[in-house]
C-alpha cells in the first residue's frame, strides 16, 4: 500500500501511545473463551507486528499478514523466533492451510472502502455460527469465490468435526449399556452444567448493564421457566423490546 510505503519507518513512534498490552489481554481473553489457548492464529493487517508478537510471547504460533513491503520488512527485523509474515491483501489473501483464529486490530478495517465490503463481512458474521473461524471461513468464500466458495469454505471448517462427533457416537452409543460408560457421563453432565453456568455468569456481567436489560432479563426467564413455548418466542419478543426501548431513549435525549 503506497500510504505507508514512506511512513513505514516512523510508524511505532506515532503508534507509540496505543495500549496494545490491553488490546492483547483483551484478544487473549476472547480466544481462551472459545478455547483456543494455542495452536496457529493469523493476524490481519499486522502492519510492524507489535500485536503479532505480543500474542506470540502469549503462546501462539503466529502468521502475520499485510500489504505494505514496508511494514513487513520492519516486523521481520524485530521479530521473535517462529513467526511467518505473508505480504498478501487481508480481503484476498491465502493461507495454504487452516488456523485456529484470525484477529484484526487497530484502523486494520478501516481499509474497508466501500460500504458493500464493510456490510458484507459484518451481514456474514452473523449469518454463520461460530465467533471466529466459521466466520472468517465464509467471509472469505464468499469474497473469492462467490456464494458456491462460501459455502464450501464453511463446510471445510465444520465438517472434521461433524465427522468425528459422529463417530463417538457410534463409538458411545455401541458401549452405552456399560455401568462405567453410565457412570463416566454423570460425572461429565454435572461437569457441562458448571461450564454452562461459567458462560452464563459472564455474558450476563456483559449484557445485563442497566435496569431496562435487567428487566428483559427477568422477564423472559420467569416467563421460560412458567410456559412452554419455543425459546424462538422469547428472543424474538427480547429483540423487540430492544428496539422499542431503544427508540424511546433516543426520542427522550
Amino acid at each position: 500500500m503506497e500510504a505507508y510505503s514512506g511512513f513505514a519507518e516512523v510508524y511505532d513512534l506515532f503508534m507509540d501511545d496505543v495500549p496494545y498490552e490491553e488490546w492483547k489481554e483483551f484478544l487473549t481473553d476472547t480466544l481462551q473463551e472459545e478455547g483456543i489457548c494455542d495452536g496457529l492464529v493469523c493476524e490481519l493487517g499486522c502492519g510492524t507486528g507489535r500485536m503479532t508478537r505480543l500474542l506470540a510471547q502469549s503462546g501462539y504460533d503466529m502468521i502475520g499478514i499485510d500489504v505494505s513491503e514496508e511494514m513487513l520488512s520492519i516486523a521481520r527485523e524485530a521479530q521473535s523466533e517462529g513467526i511467518l509474515y505473508l505480504a498478501q491483501d487481508m480481503c484476498e489473501f491465502e493461507l495454504y492451510g487452516t488456523v485456529r483464529a484470525v484477529v484484526s486490530v487497530c484502523d486494520s478495517i478501516n481499509y474497508l472502502t466501500s460500504e458493500e465490503d464493510l456490510l458484507d463481512i459484518y451481514a456474514i458474521g452473523q449469518c454463520t455460527p461460530g465467533v471466529i473461524a466459521v466466520n472468517t471461513a465464509t467471509f472469505i468464500g464468499q469474497k473469492n469465490k462467490g456464494v458456491p466458495g462460501g459455502i464450501l469454505a464453511t463446510l471445510g471448517v465444520v465438517f472434521p468435526s461433524l465427522v468425528i462427533i459422529s463417530l463417538l457416537a457410534g463409538v458411545i452409543t455401541a458401549f452405552s449399556h456399560l455401568a462405567w460408560v453410565s457412570h463416566a457421563f454423570g460425572g461429565i453432565r454435572v461437569c457441562v452444567c458448571v461450564l454452562i453456568l461459567n458462560a452464563v455468569a459472564k455474558l450476563y456481567k456483559k449484557s445485563v448493564v442497566d435496569k431496562p436489560t435487567f428487566a428483559i432479563c427477568f422477564l423472559v426467564f420467569g416467563l421460560s421457566a412458567a410456559l412452554s413455548c419455543s425459546p424462538v418466542w422469547f428472543v424474538l419478543a427480547s429483540a423487540l423490546a430492544g428496539i422499542l426501548i431503544k427508540n424511546l431513549g433516543v426520542r427522550k435525549a
